[in-house]
């Protein structure tokens, strides 16, 4: 019989105290996070641990019949991409996109429909959690939640938040520079970073700064006039009526250029390719992702140094750098036992993979995900979601 949980549709108004007191200890221990203390990793237990970092947490059957780790680790991978998820359909975008509702004549009819479209981000929002807690291969979907948060966006066009999440889906364990690519062409990125606006006679600097500072190389390893450079660069990228990616060469600037000492008449795939020959932006991917998977609360940078020399010389292969984490002994050290916060995200779907629930209004999925802090396609800032106990701000259990 599933758990039926009856919550307020008044997501300021929920209060968890009136939750049954046993669920008030599962918040708050999942989040903190508990320390193995004075013990060696017995297999069930780095099978506990391995699930619970690159999943979700795991089933009773794999706790109850452990596997070698290499094994488990092999299992963890899908063999082929997922398929796209799919709640609107490029028919439905043609019938709701800008064009198509200015041309209403109603005015109120046109303001309706535009609240109705938007509405649907909640739908993509439920979709996604709903793949996550029911997939078969849970690393692939927590990978793409973390680039959720690297690449963070925030729109009022929830056709755009379906592009870019298959994006994070499809790229999640492959290359990265496959992902950066796609990402940098999604019109997702392109209207949030008002790329729309650059052209060749007032260059935008927005996208240019934040693809260096946030997206590959981080704060500090690159100039203003590599910023300005590679603004240059990326004008004319935009996109068409349909979300597909269009290069208006007319609007782009095809003079010389210098970026980080190369100098040519670059566009924006080639400062993509003159990113990724950064060994930086191996160092800082590579970091951000032992954050996520390993230590909020320590950085080994000997281990990030090592990882990220494997992950340039494997030309970003996402995949292969979460494996030489997972198969790494260090990886299972009592000291990394409780090194991690969850995610509200993170916690939410753990929970649902490990017993039924189900709500009376499935809003109350979304009014969580906003009590907890952590909305999907509504990340606070272009930074994404702070990680760690920063991220701890769950006013409820004050």
């Amino acid at each position: 019989m599933p758990i039926v949980i009856f919550l307020s549709n008044q997501p300021l108004q929920i209060n968890l105290r009136t939750i049954p007191n046993v669920i008030t200890p599962l918040f708050s221990h999942s989040l903190i996070g508990l320390k193995i203390q004075n013990t060696d990793m017995d297999l069930q237990q780095k099978n506990k641990f391995l699930y619970s970092r690159a999943g979700f947490g795991i089933t009773l059957d794999d706790y109850l019949n452990p596997r070698p780790i290499a094994q488990v680790v092999e299992s963890l991978f899908p063999k082929a991409a997922p398929g796209p998820l799919e709640m609107i359909t490029e028919a439905e975008w043609a019938e709701n996109n800008p064009k198509a509702i200015k041309a209403m004549d109603d005015e109120m009819a046109r303001k309706e429909k535009k609240k109705a479209f938007r509405q649907k981000t909640k739908e993509i929002n439920l979709l996604w959690m709903q793949a996550m807690i029911h997939t078969s291969f849970p690393l692939m979907e927590k990978t793409a939640l973390f680039w959720h948060g690297h690449f963070a966006t925030r729109l009022d066009n929830p056709y755009f938040d379906q592009k870019l999440m298959n994006v994070f889906r499809v790229n999640a364990l492959g290359n990265f520079g496959d992902m950066l690519r796609a990402v940098s062409k999604s019109p997702a990125m392109l209207q949030f970073l008002n790329n729309r606006q650059n052209k060749k006679e007032h260059p935008n600097e927005n996208f240019a700064r934040e693809v260096m500072e946030l997206f590959t190389l981080g704060r500090g390893n690159y100039t203003e006039n590599d910023v300005k450079e590679t603004a240059r660069a990326f004008t004319g990228w935009s996109f068409d009526e349909q979300g597909e990616f269009i290069f208006r060469f007319r609007q782009h600037d095809d003079g010389p250029k210098t970026i980080l000492g190369k100098t040519g008449n670059f566009n924006g795939d080639d400062v993509i390719n003159i990113l990724l020959e950064q060994k930086q932006t191996a160092q800082f991917i590579t970091q951000k992702i032992y954050r996520y998977f390993v230590s909020d609360e320590e950085v080994d940078a000997k281990r990030v140094n090592e990882l990220a020399n494997q992950f340039y010389a494997g030309w970003y292969n996402i995949g292969q750098l979460l494996k030489s984490i997972f198969l790494s002994d260090w990886f299972y050290e009592d000291k990394l036992a409780g090194a991690k916060v969850k995610s509200p995200i993170e916690l939410l779907i753990g929970y649902h993979r490990l017993m039924p629930i189900e709500y009376n209004d499935e809003k109350t999925m979304i009014n969580l995900q906003r009590i907890l802090g952590q909305y999907l396609f509504n990340p606070p800032n272009v930074a994404g979601w702070p990680g760690g106990k920063i991220g701890l701000i769950i006013q409820p259990l004050q």
